[in-house]
């Protein structure tokens, strides 16, 4: 499973009531809200941080809060419910979901949470990044060693998904390819192994490729 999966969209009625709840607040407040939407952790330390990036504070947040929209103690800070995490996340514009994904990206470096730093990178980037795909595999290793290949996979076709084309991504890609056959997810490992096969030249990446085929 995904670490950052995007909120459901809202539709109809239900929507609308939601989006209602969250567009009166002013500006600073929208922001640090924002910062939320785009945090699954939960945790007041990491989302004070990447408010601190913006040159926010956790304390924007008080009238969200006094709104019942938001909540927090002394460790955690989330939405009171998850549709309205949906409805501020889903009316962000791209500059601003990814400017929150960037400074969470920071605040979890600095935390010493090596694979939601790199999840957040993934969310911030534009395309292709080879730095943000070191980092997701970097990510992978750690995961793997307490999570196995179910834990990597994702974070190593996600590295793959953001590494330029050439060897190097089609390196990725079986790595990819074999940890999801070890955590015995098969649907995609043919095409990750098709374009591997497609795009490389190196014997030890075909060859690893044929293997795990």
């Amino acid at each position: 499973t995904d670490l950052l999966p995007d909120p459901l969209p809202l539709e109809g009625q239900l929507g609308a009531a939601f989006r209602r709840q969250v567009t009166n607040f002013s500006e600073v407040t929208r922001r640090a809200l924002a910062v939320l939407a785009a945090d699954t952790s939960g945790s007041l330390e990491l989302v004070g941080r990447a408010l601190q990036f913006l040159g926010l504070q956790v304390a924007d947040l008080g009238p969200a809060e006094d709104a019942h929209v938001a909540e927090f103690d002394g460790t955690f800070v989330g939405f009171s419910h998850p549709l309205l995490r949906a409805a501020v996340y889903d009316g962000l514009n791209t500059s601003d979901r990814k400017a929150a994904h960037s400074a969470l990206a920071r605040a979890a470096a600095v935390c010493g949470d090596l694979e939601r730093d790199a999840w957040h990178r993934a969310a911030a980037a534009t395309g292709p990044d080879e730095e943000v795909a070191a980092v997701l595999e970097r990510a992978s290793e750690r995961a793997a060693t307490t999570g196995g290949a179910v834990a990597a996979a994702p974070l190593l076709e996600q590295a793959a998904r953001f590494t330029p084309s050439g060897e190097g991504r089609a390196r990725r890609l079986v790595l990819a390819a074999r940890s999801l056959f070890l955590s015995g997810h098969a649907e995609r490992i043919s095409d990750h192994l098709d374009e591997a096969l497609q795009n490389c030249t190196s014997p030890r990446v075909r060859a690893d490729a044929m293997c795990v085929r």
